[in-house]
């Protein structure tokens, strides 16, 4: 058994390893796999990024970096040297022409940049006006890099490292499928971030609602529905976008089945959309809601 001053040795060794490396990489964080352009939407947005060590990311050091925004044509939107790990872009420096607007960022001392590309989506959708509505808006829509720059307004950045903790658990390193969802948002209850309740049925949930909309899903859009679900696992209320299906929809989602772990009333929000060779529905943001699937590296098939 090792005596205390080899443990002490081992200890020390463990930390000047996960904090002492003179040319530790900087990776962006709330962004997945080999991904190098997410969506956001009109709005500011804020970019954080953080030191990859042995041990996982650092943003304890007194660093400086120099960021850069430029456009697809390489014209320079905005330039800053400033300290810290995270910066915010106004919507005014957004390229609204293209909607395509780059992001580089380096340390102070050094030449190496890393870079992500921000698409701004156009979408029919109203963004709540109030902060904390728009909040959970943007996470559980996906659109991170814009629920950061309310975390700011709100003066809420401390919750930073618990989304990236838990958006790093949902997607592991190069998830292969599109990272465009979240699992948890801020309670109004208790203050606090929240995970989704898990939810079964899908399955017959999917076969119903293709039947019932056959033909429809050639020109029908993507689309949301929320639930809220009680401490019992039961549907307190639903919240459906696209009208046309409201009744549908109001009577499959009664053979779904929860498992609310919050301690208070949940929310679930089901993102809608069609298969790649767009044949019929699916749920975009399954993997948020399957218990076995968020927790694991096991990937859902692609249907096409």
């Amino acid at each position: 058994m090792p005596k205390k001053p080899l443990l002490m040795i081992l200890l020390y060794c463990t930390v000047w390893l996960c904090h002492a490396s003179p040319c530790p990489e900087i990776k962006f964080e709330l962004i997945c796999g080999y991904e190098n352009k997410i969506d956001v939407v009109d709005g500011a947005v804020t970019i954080p990024w953080a030191y990859e060590t042995p041990c996982g990311t650092d943003t304890s050091r007194d660093s400086k970096f120099v960021v850069s925004v430029v456009n697809i044509f390489d014209e320079v939107l905005l330039q800053d040297t400033i300290r810290g790990f995270r910066y915010t872009i106004p919507a005014t420096h957004l390229d609204t022409v293209t909607r395509l607007t780059i992001f580089n960022v380096r340390e102070l001392s050094s030449t190496r940049w890393i870079s992500i590309a921000m698409e701004a989506k156009e979408t029919e959708k109203t963004i709540p006006v109030n902060l904390h509505q728009r909040l959970n808006y943007f996470l559980l829509d996906g659109y991170l890099f814009n629920a950061v720059a309310v975390l700011e307004e709100l003066n809420r950045t401390e919750l930073i490292p618990e989304i990236a903790q838990k958006y790093a658990a949902l997607f592991p390193d190069y998830y292969p499928h599109q990272c465009n969802y979240f699992n948890a948002y801020l309670s109004q209850e208790s203050d606090k971030l929240v995970t989704m309740p898990y939810v079964t049925g899908f399955d017959n949930f999917l076969k119903r609602l293709n039947r019932g909309t056959k033909g429809d899903w050639i020109k029908g859009d993507d689309f949301n529905f929320r639930l809220l679900i009680s401490t019992d696992n039961q549907i307190v209320s639903v919240d459906i976008e696209e009208v046309r299906y409201k009744f549908l929809i109001e009577e499959l989602v009664q053979d779904l089945r929860f498992e609310n772990t919050a301690g208070e009333n949940a929310i679930v929000v089901v993102k809608i959309s069609k298969t790649r060779k767009k044949r019929k529905y699916t749920i975009a943001n399954r993997r948020a809601m399957t218990k076995g699937l968020r927790d694991s590296n096991v990937y859902p098939p692609v249907l096409r």
